[in-house]
Parts: structure tokens; C-alpha cells; sequence
């Protein structure tokens, strides 16, 4: 029986996250615009076509032979949206209906996620053989 493959399930989760939330930045498209600081410009535009940034990411990752290069894309391009999470954590009155803690713990959650996906998306070394 073969062993589950951890790494792939990381790459499923990253896909996941990326895919729906993709797909939610079209469904849901006000949300995202009034996630956004009030003097951030061209809500709309970036808020669409980031979300279809993050399904072609969330499709290209599944390419083994891209997986590397998407995962220096897919790490910077979560690094880029940061500071939207970042200005959440310092101002929590932008979204008065969620407890302000989330936000820290999302902070917490985006260095875990970084993490997963600089781990899921590096080539697996092979085992040194022995001599």
C-alpha cells in the first residue's frame, strides 16, 4: 500500500484556497471592494483581476513541471496581498462585525499558509544513497 503523499495534499490545499477564493472575488465582488481601504484605487478592476490571478495559480500549480515556479509566484503574490490583512489587523473598524482578534489570527494562519506553500511546491530531494 502506497503511503500518502503530503506534499500533494498541501498542493490540494493551496489549490483549494486559491481556486474558491478566486472564484469568490466574482461571486462576491462588492465584499472584496469594501475590504479595501477607501483611497485604494481601481477597487473593481483589481478586485477581478486578481481573482482570475488566483485561479490560473491555483490551475498551474497542478502542472508538476511548473509547481516549483508557481510556488515562488503563488509565495509572493500572498506576500503582495498582505498589507490588506495587515490593515485590518491595525484598523478592525473597517469590519465592525468581526471580532478583531480574527484578524491577528488570520496574520498567523497567512505565515502558516506561506509556509505550506514553499514547502508543498519544492521538489522532493532524493534520500542519499548509501555507500
Amino acid at each position: 500500500m502506497k503511503s500518502l503523499n503530503w506534499k500533494i495534499v498541501g498542493v490540494l490545499f493551496v489549490f483549494c484556497w486559491y481556486f474558491f477564493g478566486g472564484i469568490a472575488h466574482f461571486t462576491e465582488t462588492e465584499f472584496f471592494i469594501g475590504i479595501l481601504w477607501e483611497s485604494f484605487p481601481l477597487k473593481r478592476e483589481v478586485v477581478l483581476i486578481s481573482g482570475a490571478i488566483e485561479i490560473a495559480m491555483a490551475l498551474a500549480i497542478w502542472v508538476p513541471s511548473w509547481r516549483p515556479v508557481m510556488g515562488y509566484i503563488i509565495f509572493a503574490f500572498t506576500l503582495a496581498v498582505s498589507p490588506v490583512n495587515i490593515y485590518h489587523w491595525l484598523h478592525p473598524e473597517m469590519m465592525p462585525d468581526t471580532d478583531p482578534r480574527f484578524f491577528a489570527v488570520r496574520l498567523i494562519v497567512q505565515v502558516l499558509f506561506l509556509a505550506l506553500i514553499w514547502w508543498c511546491t519544492r521538489p522532493d530531494t532524493p534520500a542519499p544513497k548509501n555507500p
